[in-house]
């Protein structure tokens, strides 16, 4: 089963690479970081989520996260919907995962010696720090 440990041995020191150039940092406080790419051109190149991650007894991931970004030039704070990902271990000690909030999807290998594993999209060190931390900046945020 997955654990609040097990995560942060997994994601430590690591960002999580998204689609479309952005990506969440898992911090091992518990602390949830992300960006991704601004429609509003106006402004700073990405939109920032600031939040929480958890570990259920269960298993069961989620997120919370608070997203700023500009709206016709000003400043916006958006919570955005709890974002759950249940997990299991099969016999051979891989980690399955499937989103199951805001709907539940199909089972795929979180870690596991398979290029569909998504720990391949797990990158040593935050990459997106520097952009996190100007476009935070930018929007009137500490990081």
């Amino acid at each position: 089963m997955l654990t609040r440990k097990s995560f942060s041995n997994i994601t430590q020191t690591k960002v999580l690479i998204g689609a479309k150039g952005g990506g969440i940092y898992y911090a091992p406080d518990g602390e949830a970081l992300a960006i991704f790419p601004s429609k509003d051109k106006s402004g700073p190149k990405y939109s920032v989520g600031v939040g929480k991650w958890t570990v259920s007894t269960k298993g069961t991931r989620c997120f919370e996260l608070t997203w700023s970004f500009l709206k016709d030039g000003k400043r916006t704070d958006k919570a955005a919907e709890k974002r759950c990902r249940e997990h299991v271990v099969d016999g051979e000690g891989i980690i399955w995962t499937r989103d199951s909030k805001p709907k539940r999807g199909d089972w795929w290998k979180l870690v596991g010696n398979s290029k569909n594993s998504e720990s391949n999209r797990f990158k040593k060190g935050n990459k997106h720090k520097s952009s996190m931390k100007k476009s935070a900046q930018q929007l009137g945020l500490k990081l």
